[in-house]
């Protein structure tokens, strides 16, 4: 998942609403990057569904910012994995569709 925008003046990422039960907050990672000059910005903490900011000497933070996270309602994908076939990934294969493999059919 992830969700993206610009801060003018403010340092508070607010997340979407639907965020808080459909992904894993410990997977959130936060990409700035800072408009007009260097900022030095930081993420300060994450809670409550909102992202901290914080700049050097306190200065405003103006920045476009994309933030990422893994769904939490699904089993997590494996990027790499030994097997054979898409039919020796683990996990629930019915889920998937592999260019149209159907890992039932064997």
């Amino acid at each position: 998942m992830y969700f993206r925008g610009k801060l003018i003046n403010k340092n508070i990422i607010f997340l979407p609403q639907y965020w808080q039960e459909l992904v894993d907050p410990t997977t959130i990672t936060v990409n700035i990057t800072s408009i007009g000059a260097h900022q030095d910005v930081i993420v300060k903490r994450i809670s409550d569904n909102q992202i901290h900011l914080q700049a050097n000497g306190g200065m405003p933070i103006s920045c476009y910012f994309h933030v990422f996270a893994t769904r939490a309602d699904g089993e997590r994908l494996i990027p790499e994995y030994e097997g054979q076939s898409p039919a020796d990934y683990p996990g629930n294969n019915g889920e998937y569709s592999i260019s149209g493999f159907n890992p039932e059919a064997g």
